[in-house]
C-alpha cells in the first residue's frame, strides 16, 4: 500500500486499504466475459470475490509507524490515519468512507465508526427480533445508530421480514437503524440527507465549515465509486 501510495489518488488509497483489510477482493480481469473459474465471484455492477482479509488496519498502521524510510510513507499517511477497515464489500467500503471521514475530506464526520459491530440484545429486543445478538455493518456510537448497506437480495420477502424484526429489536434498545441501497450510494445528496437525520435526531447541528466541502463531498463519492469499478 505504501509502495503504491504515490501513484494513487486519496480515494484509491482508501479503497486499497479497505480491500486489503476487508473480506472482498476485486478481480484483476474482466471475469464477466469469461467462463466461471470456480471461484466465488459475485456478479454485480462491481464484481468482487469473497476472501479472507490479507491484513488488518492495525498491522498496516504498525508497519507505517515502524518503517520510517519506506517509499510512499508520507503519501500514505493521511489515508492510513483515517481509514476504517474491515468492510465486507466494495459498497460497504464506500459507505464507511463517506460517513466516517471528516468534513475537510468530503465526508459526513459521523465517526468513530465501528465495523461489523456485535450488539447483544436485551430480553425484550431478543424476543422482538428472535435473535440473541446482531452484527451491525457499521455502528456509530456518537449517534447510537447503525448504518447498513442493503443489496438487492434484501428485497426478498423472507429477508425483508427478518430485517424488519431485527430493526424492531434494535429500536427497542434505542438504537436507530439506517439502511442504504444502491441508488443512495450513487447520490451524495441522498447520503448527506441520512447524515443530517443522524445529526438532527441527536440534536447536533450539521454545519460543515470545512473549505470547499460542498464540492469535495460529491467528488469523494465519485472517486470512491470509480476506485472500485462502479463508475459514476
Amino acid at each position: 500500500m505504501c509502495d503504491l501510495a504515490g501513484e494513487l489518488t486519496f480515494a484509491e488509497q482508501l479503497t486499497l486499504i479497505e480491500e486489503l483489510t476487508g473480506s472482498w477482493s476485486l478481480p484483476e480481469r474482466n471475469v464477466a466475459e469469461e467462463d466461471d473459474d470456480g471461484l466465488d465471484f459475485i456478479g454485480k455492477a462491481s464484481g468482487y470475490y469473497d476472501c479472507e482479509p490479507a491484513t488488518s488496519l492495525e498491522e498496516i498502521r504498525k508497519y507505517h509507524s515502524d518503517s520510517k524510510w519506506v517509499a510512499g510513507r508520507e503519501a500514505a499517511r493521511q489515508a492510513i490515519s483515517v481509514a476504517t477497515g474491515s468492510s465486507r464489500s466494495p459498497m460497504e467500503a464506500i459507505m464507511y468512507c463517506m460517513f466516517a471521514l471528516p468534513h475537510s475530506l468530503g465526508g459526513f464526520n459521523c465517526g468513530p465508526l465501528k465495523p461489523n459491530y456485535k450488539i447483544v440484545l436485551t430480553g425484550k429486543a431478543s424476543m422482538l427480533s428472535g435473535l440473541p445478538y446482531v452484527i451491525a455493518d457499521a455502528y456509530l456510537p456518537r449517534f447510537k445508530a447503525i448504518i447498513e448497506y442493503n443489496g438487492s437480495y434484501h428485497d426478498e420477502s423472507t429477508i425483508r421480514r427478518r430485517d424488519e424484526a431485527r430493526a424492531l429489536g434494535l429500536m427497542s434498545m434505542n438504537v436507530d437503524v439506517y439502511r442504504l441501497n444502491d441508488l443512495q450510494l450513487k447520490d451524495a445528496a441522498a447520503l448527506e440527507s441520512v447524515a443530517r437525520t443522524l445529526y438532527r435526531r441527536k440534536q447536533i447541528q450539521f454545519s460543515p465549515r470545512a473549505r470547499a466541502y460542498a464540492s469535495k463531498c460529491p467528488e469523494l463519492l465519485r472517486e470512491l465509486r470509480q476506485a472500485v469499478g462502479l463508475g459514476n
